[in-house]
């Protein structure tokens, strides 16, 4: 399955409202021209006791055809979303638009269960703390010069007769400065998506293993957000997901002590 790509992309609530609206594209028509329909008369004559009446209207009727112009764009919008959407729900659903065979969307939900997965583990790097770090700030002075006098490193005015290659830089600072460590921490916002997108896969699919991955997800997540959405999905009450959290959150502070 090709990856996704790093730049941005709608939200899965648009790429869904535009896979809806490319469904539609896919019969699309143009009008072509028009012509006037005097109708079909049924009945007797028109001046008698039984004067009939028309089963359809006589007017003007339009013309259409496909916007085959219009289909070959939509075909082609839908391919690249099923192809290499960030959202994996969006491919599926693309993918059943434009026919996808069964097995070809069983072998996609495979390959997405690997990349959600994945999603739902996601870390990103940022900053884990800081070392202190002593930082020496020096300043070339042409009037004064560094020697060694007597065992000890003394600062004087420049004199004739010193050597002109002389030191002639003077430590004029010493900072101390906090240097960031930086390491790799979960990553909340990925993980959340991560779970959004399974749910909608889920719905459109129904599929089992979407359903096991969701649980998964909520039972190992330390994130009261994911774990509302995974919960949310899978049909639980308000109640069992909030006192699973109160839980979690227990445990972790146990740990921490």
């Amino acid at each position: 399955m090709p990856e996704k790509t790093a730049s941005a992309e709608a939200s899965l609530e648009d790429i869904l409202k535009k896979i809806g609206s490319l469904r539609t594209d896919l019969s699309a028509q143009v009008t072509i021209g028009s012509h006037y329909d005097h109708g079909n008369w049924v009945g007797g004559s028109r001046g008698g006791n039984n004067p009939g009446y028309y089963e359809t209207e006589p007017g003007w009727i339009t013309e259409y055809a496909l916007d085959t112009q219009k289909i070959d764009s939509a075909r082609k919008q839908l391919q690249q979303i099923s192809d290499s959407s960030k959202w994996y729900s969006a491919r599926y659903l693309a993918g059943t638009v434009i026919g996808l065979t069964y097995d070809k969307l069983e072998a996609m939900i495979k390959a997405c269960l690997n990349e959600l997965k994945k999603d739902m583990y996601a870390t990103k790097e940022s900053i884990v703390g800081y070392v202190p770090e002593i930082k020496i700030v020096h300043e070339y002075l042409p009037e004064f010069v560094v020697v060694k006098e007597n065992q000890k490193t003394v600062v004087r005015k420049y004199q004739k007769g010193d050597d002109p290659g002389i030191d002639r830089s003077v430590v004029v600072e010493m900072k101390r400065e906090e240097k960031p460590i930086k390491g790799f921490v979960p990553d909340e916002e990925r993980r959340l998506n991560a779970v959004k997108d399974a749910d909608m896969l889920l719905k459109l699919s129904r599929h089992g293993y979407v359903m096991g991955l969701l649980k998964e997800a909520y039972h190992s997540t330390n994130f009261k957000s994911v774990r509302d959405e995974a919960g949310k999905s899978l049909g639980y009450s308000r109640l069992r997901i909030y006192l699973h959290n109160i839980l979690s959150r227990k445990s972790i502070l146990e740990v921490k002590k």
